[in-house]
Order: structure tokens, then sequence, then C-alpha cells
């Protein structure tokens, strides 16, 4: 099956050049493009994407409300976010946004392309990122002393598809894992998102290793 790409960008030499990389590297994927933020919520509307590609500093976006508007709008589908603003306090807001990854516009074609079949692979991707801690980003500050309460109503395949995003496991790698469709893991992260409340994966992995640290603790103190 195809996967569908939006490509989000107000430059039409970089939107143009950047549909060409894809057509290039990911022949078989349907592309459609928009050049401001009301022509992205035209095309959410419509139809379902595996991955938009969306610029930073697109006219019309406010970070962080109105990127996760169009989260809202389209739950199940993976948004990463491209801009030449890489250094890593832009980059870890965008993350606690709810971004499913950032490429710089720095890179490379070729890690460029890499990079975009990662994201439709279920990967989290953070390219050509200044100076970043990779183990820092996206941490939004969700560490908690005690287990949050929504784990307590998750159905045991939401706790399985938790536990991979804990231990940093890509949407593909889950649905190996637990011998289920990558498009069944999607539905379970953005269920599972939700319930905790939080916009990013990230996020949730720290509210899991906090709850698993917290149930280490009174297992051992016991």
């Amino acid at each position: 099956m195809s996967n569908t790409i939006l490509v989000a960008d107000d430059h039409p030499v970089f939107r143009y050049g950047l549909v060409q990389l894809i057509q290039q590297y990911i022949p078989e994927a349907m592309i459609a493009e928009a050049a401001n933020v009301n022509e992205v919520r035209v095309h959410l509307n419509k139809q379902t994407f595996d991955l938009v590609l969306l610029d930073l500093n697109f006219p019309g976006l406010q970070m962080p409300e109105g990127f996760q508007l169009l989260r809202k709008l389209a739950d199940l589908t993976a948004f990463v976010v491209i801009s030449m603003t890489n250094d890593p306090s832009t980059v870890a807001q965008v993350m606690r946004s709810g971004a499913d990854g950032f490429i710089g516009k720095s890179v490379d074609s070729k890690e460029m392309a890499l990079s975009i079949q990662a994201a439709l692979d279920g990967d989290i991707v953070k390219v050509g990122v200044s100076r970043f801690d990779r183990n820092n980003a996206g941490n939004a500050n969700f560490h908690t002393n005690s287990i949050h309460p929504a784990l307590t109503s998750m159905t045991e395949r939401q706790l399985q598809v938790l536990d991979g995003i804990r231990r940093g496991l890509s949407n593909k790698q889950i649905a190996q894992e637990l011998f289920i469709s990558h498009h069944t893991v999607r539905i379970h992260v953005s269920s599972v998102l939700r319930m905790l409340e939080v916009h990013s994966r990230a996020s949730a992995a720290a509210i899991a290793t906090s709850a698993r640290d917290v149930r280490t603790h009174q297992a051992n103190t016991k």
C-alpha cells in the first residue's frame, strides 16, 4: 500500500525540491502539497495521511497551540517538523508540542530521504540539530513520584504498547514484537497519548518510566 505524505511549506522552491526528493527515494508515495495553514486543514479534513512534513515557520501557524490543533485533526498521522531553525531549545519545544520528529533543512538530500522513510516506518526522527542532547529532547518534565491514574484503566494491549514506547521502540518494532499491524499500533499510541493527556511519545515514555521506578521502589521496600 502506498504511503501518503503531505508536504507543507510556504516556500515554493523548497517545497518543489522536497517533493522531487520524495519521488526519487520513495517513488510509490502519494504526495499532496500545502502552501499555507488553511490548505493543510483542507487536506487533513479530506483524507488521512501517513506523514505530514511541516515547516516550523509556516505563516499562520502558532506554536504550540496551532500545531496541537492540527494534530487533533489527524491524530493517527505522524507529524515531522522541518526547519532551518535548529537550536536545542526550539527543537525541545517542537517535541513537547507533540511532533513525531524534527529534520533540519541543512541536512543533505540522502539523510533527508532516509529520515522521511524512518518517520513513515514509525520512528522518532531527530536529525540536523545543532549541539543537541538526544536524551533530553522532548522531556516535558512529566516525571512524577506517583503512578499516573490513567495507567490503571488501560487495557493490557495499551500497556504493552506503552512499554514499547518506554523502551524507545518504533511503531514498526512494536508491531513486530506484538504481532499486530503497524496501523493498529498507531491507533493504540494515539489512545495512550490521549489517556495520559500528553502530546508526544517522549512524555508518555517519561510517565511510563516513572511508574516503573515507583513500582520497583515499592517492591524493594516491602
